[in-house]
């Protein structure tokens, strides 16, 4: 498939939260979007795959798509609230059966996300709706899994906390960045869903072991105790995880710079701003870890919460440009106070030589910042969601009837009409 030109000019309307964020040109070029992806090369998900058709076709008929979608999304929170209860400063541990909680809940979010499109495609039920809340979902699930995974290692309120969430942000950009740039979503030999069985891994040995696991030496496990005795476990897994997420990003920008050789009329604009705006946030995120104030030691979720949100907000929106051929411009709206917010970190270290924020007490204008940040993501996110059903014609959560095929006669050994089923009491009528 060829690359699509941007439909408009004007741009993706994040300048003005309250607006609608996508233009009519932008809704005729959805209608014949087409989801590409490079051939499966992953010999994991080539095994998974027998799997998760199996899986599929234990599915009703009836179920939505988006609807497995959102199962999927509420395991991953589910995982991730269940040590926020027991580590709130990533460095507490929990009890063992929680870490076995958390592998069997990314295990049942990995299995429903492999299923929801082809619930689509079994019920001709897809729409590149479906595309798009699946990836905006991944989206948020991708900084949710770097903060548990952190907390599980027992990272602590530090920078190494910062560290965990962008070995897997940064990945996850970095592959729908590439695909913005050259229309072809690409697995690699070691993709998704490697990653998500390593996490898995990470939390089920922690459970079986114990969270003291992360303090052994390796050189000692090795039989070699003056083997590199200051390496231990949790720093050669941030060594493993650095090193695969360095080679995702080089590889997708050699992808990229490949692409625009091959095509060289083609504007570079788009792909710059992108890739800048997002590690600009990476960087500022860090030095707002590194502030001396000391407000990553005191809410070190809250903090990595919001630099997550702002990443995955940045990846749904070069998403949702890429499906619609709008412009990718910058996302003032929600970035315009962060700058200022870290500068008020270092004011006092700046300006009087004090640890301590001068201007705003840190954690009044860290929550602030966050509650600001929430609403207007839910926003960009309702709204988005009302503009494409209503253009398309079709509910979120609900499989649209076929009006050429009479509806067909209800069982009455396999449901009693008088008591319908909860999840259509909720949802509405389907066929």
């Amino acid at each position: 498939m060829g690359r699509r030109r941007s439909v408009s000019s004007a741009g993706f309307s994040s300048a003005v939260p309250w607006g609608q964020y996508l233009s009519p040109a932008g809704l005729q070029q959805l209608r014949a979007y087409k989801y590409v992806s490079a051939p499966l090369s992953s010999i994991v998900d080539q095994k998974m795959t027998y799997f998760w058709e199996f899986v599929v076709n234990l599915m009703p008929m009836w179920l939505a798509p988006n609807l497995i979608t959102t199962f999927s999304f509420m395991h991953a929170w589910f995982a991730h609230l269940l040590l926020t209860w027991y580590s709130p400063s990533l460095v507490e541990q929990a009890p063992r059966w929680a870490y076995v909680a958390v592998a069997l809940a990314m295990f049942m979010y990995q299995t429903l996300d492999a299923i929801d499109g082809k619930q689509a495609r079994r019920t001709k039920n897809g729409s590149p709706l479906g595309q798009l809340f699946d990836h905006g979902c991944d989206a948020v699930t991708a900084w949710i899994m770097g903060i548990f995974v952190a907390a599980t290692v027992q990272a602590g309120p530090s920078l190494m906390s910062y560290v965990f969430l962008h070995m897997i942000v940064v990945p996850f950009f970095a592959a729908n960045w590439e695909e913005s740039c050259t229309s072809v979503f690409r697995f690699g030999v070691v993709g998704v869903t490697e990653g998500q069985f390593l996490v898995m891994g990470v939390e089920l040995l922690t459970g079986l072991i114990g969270p003291d696991l992360w303090t052994w030496r390796v050189g000692e496990l090795m039989g070699h105790p003056k083997l590199m005795p200051w390496l231990t476990v949790h720093d050669a897994v941030v060594i493993a995880a650095c090193c695969g997420g360095a080679y995702q990003l080089v590889s997708s920008v050699v992808e990229v710079c490949r692409y625009y050789r091959a095509h060289p009329t083609e504007s570079r604009e788009q792909a710059i701003t992108s890739f800048v705006e997002f590690f600009t946030v990476v960087l500022l995120g860090g030095a707002w870890v590194m502030a001396p104030s000391g407000v990553m030691q005191l809410h070190p979720r809250c903090l990595l919460s919001v630099v997550g949100a702002l990443c995955s907000y940045q990846a749904s929106r070069l998403i949702i440009c890429h499906t619609t051929g709008e412009y990718y411009s910058r996302a003032w709206a929600i970035l315009w106070p962060f700058p200022l917010l870290v500068l008020n970190e270092w004011s006092g270290r700046l300006f009087n030589g004090s640890d301590s924020a001068l201007w705003v007490n840190s954690t009044a204008a860290m929550y602030g910042y966050a509650l600001y940040v929430a609403a207007l993501y839910v926003h960009f996110v309702v709204v988005t969601i009302d503009q494409i059903t209503s253009f398309l014609g079709i509910r979120c959560f609900v499989i649209k009837p076929k009006v050429d095929e009479p509806p067909a006669l209800a069982d009455p050994k396999s449901e009693d009409p008088k008591r319908p089923h909860i999840i259509r009491k909720v949802f509405g009528k389907v066929a």
